[in-house]
């Protein structure tokens, strides 16, 4: 363990736990309740990046764990973090402090439906952990299926259980889908080539 994961468990910051909606203050209108990704699944799924030099957004960041690994990972320059939870944004920004003073990370405290177009039109990898219910996830969906028409380039979606698998599908044009297997649970994680 490094000493920056060692400094965030100081803080009484456990990444690994889960927090429920009513611990956040959160509706399950626009959210689900937080569970950290395993470092282990993403970096293997990020071994199937096509290309190099991605900026990512996580969205519904939590407490950081994918950022951290997102960023750690030789073929992305820049993360985004996007985190509802002002709670949750707070304990991701001490985790990921010596990110975010190189400006290489980025932890946005918002609505994932409220961020910036220009953060979405600058990305080309998107991470989604579960983070919301169908009518946020598909809003975000058209956000970057209108940036994609908007600015035309290859895109990456990570998508850990994928249960609405339909709504990308049926709005990219796809050019592959790996599907894996996930180890610490029955289910499974598509990554989409678009």
């Amino acid at each position: 363990m490094n000493t920056l994961s060692l400094a965030y468990f100081k803080r009484d910051v456990n990444p690994y736990k889960m927090e429920t909606l009513d611990q956040l203050g959160l509706s399950m209108k626009n959210s689900c309740s937080y569970e950290g990704t395993k470092p282990i699944e993403l970096k293997h799924w990020l071994k199937y990046l096509p290309n190099d030099n991605y900026t990512a957004i996580d969205f519904g960041s939590g407490k950081g764990l994918a950022v951290k690994v997102l960023i750690e990972n030789k073929l992305i320059n820049k993360v985004y973090g996007v985190e509802i939870s002002k709670k949750l944004s707070e304990q991701s920004e001490v985790f990921l402090s010596e990110y975010i003073k190189d400006s290489h990370v980025d932890i946005i405290n918002s609505d994932a439906l409220n961020i910036e177009q220009g953060i979405v039109d600058q990305s080309d990898l998107f991470y989604f952990y579960n983070p919301f219910p169908d009518v946020v996830f598909s809003r975000v969906v058209d956000k970057i299926m209108a940036s994609k028409k908007e600015n035309n380039r290859d895109i990456v979606i990570i998508y850990f259980n994928p249960i609405y698998h339909e709504l990308i599908k049926n709005r990219f044009e796809i050019s592959k889908v790996i599907v894996f297997n996930n180890l610490f649970s029955k289910s499974k994680t598509n990554l989409y080539i678009i």
